[in-house]
């Protein structure tokens, strides 16, 4: 966990405390924001804005509470709003049937917040352990080597957890997918 200290620094204003926090967390956040994105700039500036968000919203900072969640909270929001903008782009270069589909149906079909809901129900419903390992490297960003490290497990233990949550979370979002495409299919008839 992150000394108190310079957290209660970074509130105060100090810039040096917070290039400590941001030495601390810049590569943990470009990883986490590199798997949303696929892109490399997108993430770096993510990343960045990540940041710019820390220092502009220093005071709000709860020493009390885990800094990591609050960090990756911002970081999962920018994300999505990101990748909705993307979304958008994309939707708004569709050819003129896709453009007659009205603004808000468009939203739902591509209202990624949502889908990333469904995702984190469906990592509540894993079995405890394949739970714990999905948020240590998904939310928390560690290594497949670092989660056996810190569980005491074998690092093909970590692989085969992960894989099978990832696939019961694959075939939801395969899913929602089809139900998706047949509304816009039907909406484009």
């Amino acid at each position: 966990m992150l000394a108190d200290n310079i957290l209660a620094k970074v509130k105060k204003g100090d810039h040096k405390a917070f290039r400590v926090l941001f030495d601390i967390y810049h590569a943990k956040v470009y990883r986490y924001l590199l798997r949303f994105t696929r892109e490399q700039e997108g993430a770096k500036d993510l990343a960045q804005k990540v940041f710019i968000q820390i220092w502009e919203h220093r005071k709000k900072i709860d020493t009390s509470k885990s800094f990591d969640a609050y960090l990756f909270t911002i970081a999962h929001n920018l994300a999505i709003n990101y990748l909705r903008q993307k979304a958008r782009y994309v939707m708004g270069s569709l050819d003129d049937a896709a453009l007659a589909l009205k603004s808000d149906e468009t939203q739902d079909l591509i209202d990624l917040n949502e889908l990333s809901e469904l995702a984190r129900q469906e990592i509540d419903l894993l079995p405890e352990k394949r739970q714990i390992i999905f948020k240590m490297h998904f939310e928390e960003v560690y290594s497949q080597e670092e989660i056996a490290e810190k569980l005491c497990l074998s690092v093909h233990t970590v692989k085969s957890q992960l894989g099978k949550g990832s696939d019961k979370i694959r075939k939801m979002i395969h899913l929602v997918a089809r139900i998706q495409a047949s509304i816009m299919i039907y909406f484009l008839q």
